[in-house]
């Protein structure tokens, strides 16, 4: 079990301890003094559906019994005890799981006939416990999960299917008669070369039998055919235009395998006429229906294949490739009764005498796609060519056909319906535009064109190219500790990991900065002319949608969105939720349930919910009988779906800039930098989630019940649209808010980004607004216009996600200023996770909340000295008002690099020091410094067994407080080897008082020296300052290595200064 080395073992060599008891055997010799012992064959059991049954269930036993060992890091045993408890959790094979195989195998094999038995159970069971090996060895679950899983995707396949029509059915199907045995017309010739050598083939087709011998050449011989006679098997011949004396074919024996023959019945199910197997002459040449209909199909080859890598894999000669067939199902043609009287009229009619009528015959697949009508228009005129005549014509390709169109929705609903032409908009700009960019950067520029989701390395590089480190790696990940980072940058001034589409509309709006204008216009231009002729479609989607789901989406095109989704959109399955309703993805929290009581409020939720009613987003006042014969007593289905929220950040109006900037030469940029600048607006969806379409079946998960003022009683509403704030609403709606950020950057070259219903654009102040005015009418013609009290107007400044920012100085400074808005510094007192922390110069706001949040789970109301010391921080940062800073293009500086370490022994107490390089250009400096560990320290510590935590992070305020005029304008990489200090000091805070003390002091003298540090860890035994943090001094190896060495001290009178004392100091340093 440990070292994964299960196999497929077979059945038949099980053997139990009363097998071994009461068995003979027999030893054969091998070898000299080699003897292997067999059982005696004549107490061999019998081999039939019940004896495998027998050795299987001793098998379960056997690897139930080898996986009794424990989970590693299983659930506590209170858990295991409860009622319907995963015992795969618990036990690597639990006995339950194993049994469950065995009883199935044993239930279904009953309901197979006798004489297929067997090796109908053979073959299933030796398919399971292959899937089981695959995936034992390939993963890390246990083979009990591994049983569990394979017994739930495997469990069709154990279903019976009988071969015989059913007793007591209405009409018997009559089996195809047997093809007539043709006499056959083979001839032997005799041996040529130790080679049977046919003269006649089965068919009366003559051989040469001179050509056989290697003696006839001639072109147009008399005698029979040159082909080779050389018999291969059953008559056959090899046929080839060689002689016997040079064929290389040579006779393969065949053998049938149990996999094929335990296939499903392949008998088909059609009436013969008998004489349709009589061979018949065509053109001279005998042709027998029974070859023709021996040729092997698609179907039957997929099966043999698959049944061959079944066998392979139970010999173990191969990898089972294909773990399943497909279920196998009835195909053929059917006709209703019916069908055959409507088929036998025009024989009739035309045999009575009677003739059709004139009709125009549409003879082409072009002309049948309503193009007909307009050749007209062509009639006497003479179509020009801009290809010479010596050149040969080129091929356009067509990204978007109409055919192919028309196709995906005559599926639905779409029967005799006339679709309107609009091949000849998809196929131009701004509909294909992104293709176009997409195909010479050999990316992906066919099939649905969608984001990907990041993976963790690639989120973790997205939300520190913010400026900000939100993570310490892994000594295996970490950066290495010997590097020159003189000459790289650190993770936070990386690009980040941005949506193609987005680079997209970053490199138009760098290299087309003057001309945006038009090229919006010209795109919603071609929008307003694609829904023009696309709305008959609309209209009839619509007709086929439900009256309270048509009474929610009355606003929105479902035709139009349903056209543009299928524009190398992947999430095809939105519009027919759109037609049909969404689903409810994830669950509903549960709520108390209260008395039936009037409240100060009920009359404002009447008015309230009177109003969703009248604009159809939900049904009217219903009481609670009514609500019963609505939803029909039923309960609202459950549903779960990987998709998640797309990561947003509050500094993407940054990213916009940085990212329209990095496709600028320095010409370019210093034009826009001299003539334009850069603006930012935003827009917010009214009643966003309403709008979207919730399926009738789980809208029952969205029943909303309140105190009805006037009928004295409780009334219920149904909704028929996602309420907001509820977390089965948030994945149906994030498909739509995804669809439309991914549109605005596509089709009218915006940079824009959306969260859920919260949209922000970034522009050239040159383009005047287009961007913004081009994204609303797109989202007007979709149906889903913004609500005009909450925009933004293109500006140097805005709001998005709680923070304000500032474009005014961007091209000038290369950098933006963030701060939380007004209305957020007052809710940053209350709430845990808010956006004041975002908004704050690196981490100097981030552990200033700990106690408040605290104080939200407790059931006192007393100010404590912990809030009060909140408090003083939080007025301390809002005084000084810290903007986080963030560049968009790449700063000059000077850089270091610095590790630190620290020891503390019961005799010496503590010693510290760190080794750091400064870089000036191309020349090093190299200083090594030992911290002074006065022993004040342990009495303003808290009391513990050892303040190596303490003493590791000091380090760095030594570093900080003794050389401020080193660490100014810098940036740089920090090693300490230390998870707790180096924890503390990467997040800010830390459950640790001196550790969060010494965090917030680093972080604001940070901030007054306009520092950048990356704290990254560093493994004990390549830290190269652990020597002179235990020598000191006399460390040698800091010498060998041009270390200068110089004693550094704390100023005891820093320690306990009040927040805003701290930062007038950082500034004064």
């Amino acid at each position: 079990m440990g070292k994964r080395m299960l196999c497929i073992f077979s059945v038949w060599k099980v053997k139990s301890l009363q097998h071994q008891l009461l068995s003979s055997v027999k030893k054969r010799k091998l070898a000299p003094n080699l003897y292997t012992e067999d059982d005696d064959p004549d107490e061999a059991g019998p081999r039939d559906a019940n004896s495998y049954l027998d050795r299987l269930f001793t098998l379960c036993l056997a690897c139930a019994m080898a996986g009794t060992m424990a989970v590693p890091a299983a659930p506590a045993a209170m858990e295991e005890a409860s009622l319907g408890a995963d015992s795969t959790l618990f036990v690597a094979v639990p006995v339950d799981v194993v049994m469950m195989y065995w009883f199935r195998a044993k239930r279904t094999a009953a309901l197979v006939t006798a004489t297929h038995r067997l090796s109908w159970l053979q073959a299933r069971d030796q398919e399971e416990r292959t899937e089981w090996v695959a995936r034992f060895r390939d993963s890390q679950k246990t083979l009990g999960q591994v049983i569990k899983e394979v017994y739930v995707a495997r469990d069709p396949h154990w279903i019976p299917v009988s071969s015989s029509t059913s007793v007591g059915s209405s009409s018997q199907l009559q089996a195809p008669p047997p093809p007539p045995k043709v006499e056959s017309l083979f001839q032997i010739l005799g041996t040529i070369a130790g080679k049977k050598v046919a003269a006649r083939m089965k068919d009366g087709k003559q051989l040469c039998g001179e050509f056989q011998r290697g003696k006839c050449n001639k072109k147009d011989c008399t005698s029979g055919a040159h082909l080779c006679g050389v018999v291969i098997r059953h008559e056959r011949v090899c046929g080839g235009q060689h002689t016997p004396a040079q064929c290389k074919n040579k006779v393969k024996p065949r053998h049938n395998i149990d996999e094929i023959a335990s296939g499903p019945p392949s008998l088909c199910q059609h009436f013969h006429d008998p004489s349709e197997w009589d061979p018949y002459w065509v053109g001279g040449e005998l042709r027998f229906p029974s070859q023709e209909e021996a040729q092997v199909t698609a179907p039957l080859a997929f099966f043999i294949a698959v049944s061959a890598s079944w066998w392979a894999a139970r010999r173990g000669l191969a990898v089972v490739r294909i773990h399943r067939l497909p279920p196998v199902e009835i195909t053929g043609r059917r006709e209703p009764r019916g069908a055959i009287r409507s088929v036998a009229m025009a024989p009739l009619a035309i045999s009575l005498g009677l003739r059709p009528g004139a009709a125009l015959t549409r003879c082409a697949d072009f002309v049948a796609a309503e193009l007909w009508h307009d050749l007209g228009e062509l009639a006497g005129l003479t179509l020009l060519s801009d290809t010479a005549m010596e050149a040969i014509g080129q091929a356009v390709p067509v990204p978007f056909q109409q055919e192919a169109v028309i196709l995906r929705f005559r599926k639905l609903w779409f029967q005799g319906f006339r679709f309107p032409m609009v091949e000849d908009l998809l196929n131009q700009a701004p509909f294909d535009t992104f293709c176009r960019w997409l195909a010479p950067r050999s990316d992906e520029w066919e099939g649905p064109l969608v984001p990907v989701a990041p993976q963790r390395q690639q989120r973790f590089r997205q939300r520190t190219a913010d400026g900000l480190q939100i993570g310490a790696s892994t000594h295996r990940a970490a950066l290495p500790p010997l590097s020159p980072f003189g000459l790289q940058l650190l993770p936070t001034e990386l690009h980040p990991v941005l949506d193609p589409d987005l680079l997209f509309a970053a490199e138009v709006n760098a290299k087309r900065r003057g001309a945006l204008r038009p090229m919006r216009q010209r795109a919603v231009g071609a929008l307003k002319e694609l829904k023009r002729r696309w709305g008959p479609v609309g209209a009839r989607l619509r007709a086929r949608q439900p009256q309270a789901l048509r009474r929610a989406t009355q606003q929105r095109d479902l035709g139009f969105e349903a056209l543009i989704i299928l524009a190398s959109w992947g999430d095809v399955t939105y519009a027919h939720g759109l037609v049909k309703g969404l689903p409810a993805v994830g669950f509903a929290p549960p709520y108390g349930v209260s008395l039936s009581r009037p409240g100060r409020l009920d009359q404002v939720l009447l008015e309230q919910s009177l109003a969703d009613a009248a604009q159809g987003f939900c049904s009217e006042p219903l009481s609670q009988a009514g609500v019963q014969r609505l939803l029909k007593g039923g309960q609202s289905a459950t549903s779960a779906d990987s998709n998640k929220p797309v990561l947003c950040s509050p500094l993407r109006p940054a990213r916009h800039l940085r990212a329209t900037i990095s496709y600028m030469s320095e010409a370019d940029f210093a034009a826009a930098r001299a003539e334009d600048s850069w603006q930012t607006g935003g827009e917010d969806w009214p009643n966003a989630y309403r709008h979207s379409p919730m399926s009738s079946e789980e809208s029952r998960a969205c029943v909303v019940c309140f105190w009805h003022d006037e009928w004295q009683q409780p009334a219920f509403q149904v909704y028929a649209g996602l309420l907001f704030g509820l977390p089965l609403a948030v994945t149906s709606f994030n498909r739509y808010s995804r669809l439309v950020e991914a549109l605005g950057r596509r089709l009218v070259l915006t940079m824009v980004s959306l969260y859920f219903d919260d949209a922000t654009v970034g522009d050239w102040a040159s383009s005047k607004g287009s961007g913004q005015w081009a994204f609303g009418q797109l989202n007007a013609l979709l149906g889903t216009p913004f609500a005009e009290s909450k925009r933004q107007p293109m500006s140097h400044r805005g709001d998005f996600l709680g923070l304000s920012h500032d474009m005014s100085r961007a091209l000038s400074d290369g950098v933006v200023h963030f701060w939380p808005r007004d209305r957020s510094s007052r809710q940053a007192l209350r709430h845990p996770y808010n956006f004041f922390e975002q908004g704050v110069y690196g981490k100097v706001g981030a552990g200033s909340l700990w106690a408040i949040k605290e104080r939200q789970y407790e059931a006192a109301t007393q100010i404590t000295p912990d809030i009060l010391g909140n408090f003083r921080y939080i007025r301390a940062i809002i005084r000084a008002k810290p903007q986080r800073q963030l560049p968009v293009v790449p700063l000059p500086c000077d850089r270091f690099v610095c590790a630190s370490d620290a020891a503390e022994e019961p005799d010496t107490g503590g010693t510290g020091g760190f080794l750091v390089v400064w870089f000036s250009g191309a020349h090093q400096t190299r200083q090594g410094f030992v911290a002074d560990i006065h022993p004040w320290w342990y009495s303003v510590w808290q009391s513990a067994e050892v303040h190596i935590a303490q003493l590791e992070v000091s380090m760095v305020a030594y570093a900080l407080l003794g050389l401020p005029d080193r660490f100014r304008n810098r940036r740089g990489i920090w090693f300490l080897d230390n998870v707790a200090s180096l924890m503390a000091l990467v997040k800010g805070r830390s459950s640790s008082r001196d550790l969060e003390n010494f965090a917030h002091m680093v972080h604001m003298l940070l901030l007054g020296l306009n520092t950048q540090m990356w704290f990254e860890y560093i493994p004990s035994k390549s830290n190269w300052a652990d020597a002179i943090s235990r020598l000191g001094r006399d460390d040698p190896w800091h010498v060998s290595q041009s270390f200068s060495t110089s004693v550094i001290r704390f100023p005891r009178v820093v320690w306990g200064l009040p927040p805003s004392a701290l930062l007038t100091l950082a500034s004064f340093l």
